[in-house]
């Protein structure tokens, strides 16, 4: 593959055998396969050009020069090997640009998602830590997406999130959902509140920002165990 300017690349099913299906082109029939699969995310607006891909091939095709009769017994081949140089056409994309008002917690996620939260414990002494567990599941560039920001309270701890990706590359983008797993560290006694963690998306259908959110978290924590000094 070329360089891709502008595009994030993924390829499809680089380890898959060739299958042969037959299709008619011209008045002929071809043995057609799928050589090689590419999804191609965008990462600009405008006129975005892919270009023209070369590769050498051996054809085999018929031998006009091969005399059957010899064939038959072992002399010579009905097929011949040609080698070819194969060239697609260059391609251009006209990416169209994200509305002027992209809100300012946009995940640069595109297509079309759902989220869950949860919080364990929530009751927990101070200085122990809770697990925060955000997935969001859907279809489009999930392997673009930025992590959702977890508004804790005063004097909480929250650490860089621990992100396993179980999605599944297909030919419309990644499906399945990315769970993002937060460590928050309370570090005095209360009942506390945690704000809805929220995910902003960009529907291309209906080519407006969606704003997912989660139910508000609710935390109680014990003073904790004193250290005889």
């Amino acid at each position: 593959m070329p360089e891709l300017d502008g595009f994030h690349c993924q390829e499809l099913n680089s380890k898959a055998q060739l299958s042969l299906k037959y299709e008619n082109y011209n008045g002929r029939n071809y043995g057609t396969a799928i050589w090689r699969q590419y999804v191609l995310f965008p990462q600009k607006s405008g006129v975005l050009t892919i270009p023209s891909i070369s590769f050498d091939a051996e054809v085999e095709i018929s031998n006009p020069y091969a005399d059957p009769f010899d064939v038959f017994f072992g002399g010579g081949s009905l097929t011949q090997l040609v080698r070819k140089t194969i060239t697609t056409p260059k391609l251009e994309l006209d990416v169209k640009t994200l509305p002027s008002s992209v809100p300012s917690n946009f995940s640069g996620a595109v297509g079309k998602f759902s989220m869950t939260g949860t919080l364990t414990p929530e009751q927990l002494d101070a200085n122990d830590a809770a697990s925060l567990r955000v997935v969001v599941s859907g279809r489009g560039n999930m392997k673009l997406i930025k992590a959702p920001v977890v508004d804790v309270p005063k004097d909480f701890e929250v650490y860089t999130p621990k992100e396993t990706d179980k999605t599944t590359m297909t030919a419309s983008g990644a499906n399945g959902n990315i769970v993002f797993d937060y460590v928050i560290v309370p570090r005095h006694g209360g009942k506390y509140v945690i704000n809805p963690v929220e995910f902003v998306y960009f529907n291309p259908e209906t080519e407006k920002f969606v704003t997912l959110a989660s139910d508000t978290f609710r935390l109680d924590v014990a003073k904790g165990k004193q250290v005889a000094g």
